[in-house]
């Protein structure tokens, strides 16, 4: 499998901000419908679980928000 050099690699940080609202997420949601590819690690899902986890767990995110953001991942893949 070869990796194009023009795509854009997105981790689980950017993949979030696409579905929640976020201090500085304008960039992340212009690369939606740019001209270069997207690409993602297999444990994105994993990684962005992880994410919602420990904002909830601090209270920076609701338990039900981060469920139903959770939800949004599953149905994005």
């Amino acid at each position: 499998m070869s990796a194009r050099s023009d795509a854009i690699v997105v981790d689980a940080s950017v993949a979030l901000k696409w579905l929640r609202d976020e201090e500085d997420d304008a960039w992340a949601r212009a690369m939606v419908g740019g001209d270069r590819p997207l690409i993602a690690p297999a444990l994105l899902l994993t990684e962005c679980s992880n994410i919602l986890w420990r904002l909830a767990r601090r209270g920076e995110i609701a338990r039900d928000g981060a469920c139903t953001c959770w939800t949004d991942c599953w149905r994005c893949r």
